[in-house]
Parts: structure tokens; sequence; C-alpha cells
């Protein structure tokens, strides 16, 4: 228990040092032409109907792929599922998004997880794409 405490507030001290930002000033943040390339994507709460725009920056790595040397870039960015309302728990957590490409191509790949409650509908240029649904949740009683 001590050790899954300890962990959770880890977690918490390091999403306090992540950069916030919405999308609309995603360039301040990260690379320009990914920040572009976030704001063609659109994430609405189909439950409540709100734009999802703050995130936080939850990791951005550079690597090299062994076989043919080539950098790569994946940044993992969070967003509250249901900001500011009063079952929002502003974690940034709810909403996972990946976004991945080998430094100097044109192409992104984009990953979306929901582990919040409700359905995240996603649009790219106002076309929407589909739905991320929850993730399976349940709970154990450590009582038992």
């Amino acid at each position: 228990m001590a050790g899954l405490m300890a962990g959770l507030a880890l977690g918490y001290l390091l999403l306090e040092f992540c950069e916030v930002g919405e999308m609309r000033e995603a360039s301040h943040i990260l690379p320009e032409d990914l920040a572009m390339v976030l704001r063609r994507i659109r994430f609405v709460n189909a439950f409540t109907g709100e734009n999802l725009s703050e995130f936080r920056i939850i990791e951005g790595v550079v690597g090299g792929y062994e076989a043919g040397g080539e950098l790569y870039e994946t940044w993992v960015l969070g967003f509250e599922d249901r900001p500011g309302g009063a079952s929002a728990d502003q974690d940034y957590l709810d909403v996972l998004v990946e976004l991945k490409r080998v430094r100097g191509s044109s192409n992104v790949t984009v990953r979306i997880v929901q582990l919040g409650y409700d359905r995240i509908d996603v649009y790219v240029d106002d076309v929407y794409l589909g739905s991320i649904r929850p993730a399976l949740e349940f709970q154990i009683d450590l009582a038992s």
C-alpha cells in the first residue's frame, strides 16, 4: 500500500511540473508543426458537449530506431474529460493523446485512449472520425 501511495504522489508531482497549455496556444509548448496538427483535431465530450482544449504534456521523447537509425519524436498529452465541472478531478489523465513521427516526415501518427468515464467524439478538420470509449473500469475492495 505504501508503494502505491508513493507512486501516486510521485505521479502527481510529475504532473505538477508538466507544461499546461490550450490547443490554440500549443505552439508555445509543442514544436510548431505538431501544434498545427493538434489544432486540426477537436475532442468533444459527448455527454457534456464541451470541447476539450486544455492539456498537460506528460512526456516528450526523442529516440532512434536501431534498424534504420531514423530519429523519432513522441509526445504524450493528457486532457481532462470534464474541464471545470463539479465532477472534474483536474488530473488531466482522462484522455491520453500520443503524437508520434519520424523526424523530417510530414506524417504524424495520432493514438488516443480514453481512461475517463465519458464518450469522447473525435473530429479532424471538422470531419467526425469516431468516438473513443472508456476503458475497462472496475473496483477492488481492499478490505476483502
